[in-house]
């Protein structure tokens, strides 16, 4: 079994393989969007805006116990810019950051192997 750290020719590899699939992912992900039609997409998108806008944990301006709040965590930031269409945009690439960084946990799983 061989450690982590050991070759950093694989470190290499795996950081080359998480930026092109960040850009690639990215790309696909840079179309006009409506999210209107889903109700987990609005509650997610909703507590991500309540939380940047330092308003705790609430949907439609009412408190919520919802726990599931990591991805709107994520997307938090998104919501700090200013046009709509420009936090759903950016909401995309933060999708596209997180899907990409799945190459880390394989890379940490086949070091194991």
């Amino acid at each position: 079994m061989r450690k982590l750290t050991g070759d950093k020719k694989y470190v290499y590899v795996c950081v080359v393989l998480f930026v092109i699939s960040a850009v690639f992912y990215g790309i696909l992900s840079d179309f006009l969007k409506v999210i209107s039609g889903y109700p987990d997409e609005l509650r997610y998108v909703g507590i991500g805006r309540s939380l940047a806008g330092g308003r705790g944990i609430r949907l439609h301006g009412m408190e919520s116990d919802f726990q599931k709040i990591l991805y709107s965590i994520c997307i938090m930031p998104a919501f700090w810019m200013k046009s709509t269409a420009g936090q759903i945009r950016a909401v995309g690439y933060i999708n596209s950051l997180v899907m990409a960084s799945a190459v880390f946990p394989i890379y940490g799983l086949c070091g194991r192997i």
